[in-house]
């Protein structure tokens, strides 16, 4: 996502699942388990460097929520440490 070549906004989305055979399902997650958006920017800001700077929404599509992270504009490209 963040070292990525991919030109226009960068997005990480979680409640979606895909199986070994190539197939997707679409789950959603259980929004009783999502923390504080602060949480997941500590969970990039130490595990990722140079640090970048992501935003984290709560997106309901169809009946099933999806987590939803977007790299911030501005921000350097990262790597795992």
């Amino acid at each position: 996502m963040a070292n990525s070549n991919a030109k226009g906004e960068k997005y990480i989305i979680t409640g979606a699942k895909v199986k070994p055979d190539g197939e997707r399902i679409i789950q959603g997650i259980d929004i009783k388990k999502v923390k504080d958006s602060a949480i997941y920017q500590e969970l990039v800001t130490e595990n990722i460097e140079p640090s970048i700077s992501v935003e984290f929404k709560i997106l309901n599509y169809n009946n099933n929520n999806f987590g939803i992270f977007k790299k911030r504009k501005k921000c350097w490209c990262g790597y795992f440490r």
